[in-house]
């Protein structure tokens, strides 16, 4: 876990130069390497959202969470959503949490 915090202490100090209040990660390589998650991309809605500060925050399927938790190496929030009601819920209340002003790099 002390490689992952050292990740993204690493990435906001990056974010800070460039002016980006939040980054958005969606599966693949870079969610690997920064958190040590690997979600495969698919048609259900998975992101993580690096603020410049505070919780990092992941929206992503119910049925995935618990194995995203025991995986993940770092702090987190998750925002989960079931198949039946689709992620609009889930990612609204994410976005509204971390009162997005600024830019977001994707």
């Amino acid at each position: 876990m002390i490689e992952t915090t050292t990740r993204i202490d690493r990435l906001r100090a990056r974010m800070d130069a460039t002016g980006i209040k939040t980054l958005a990660i969606v599966p693949g390589a870079n969610m690997l390497y920064l958190l040590g998650l690997s979600i495969h991309a698919s048609e259900r809605l998975a992101v993580v959202f690096v603020p410049d500060q505070g919780a990092v925050r992941m929206v992503l399927p119910a049925l995935e969470q618990p194995r995203a938790a025991s995986e993940m190496q770092a702090q987190i929030t998750f925002y989960t959503w079931q198949d039946a009601e689709g992620y609009a819920a889930a990612l609204q209340q994410c976005v509204e949490d971390l009162d997005l002003g600024g830019r977001l790099g994707i």
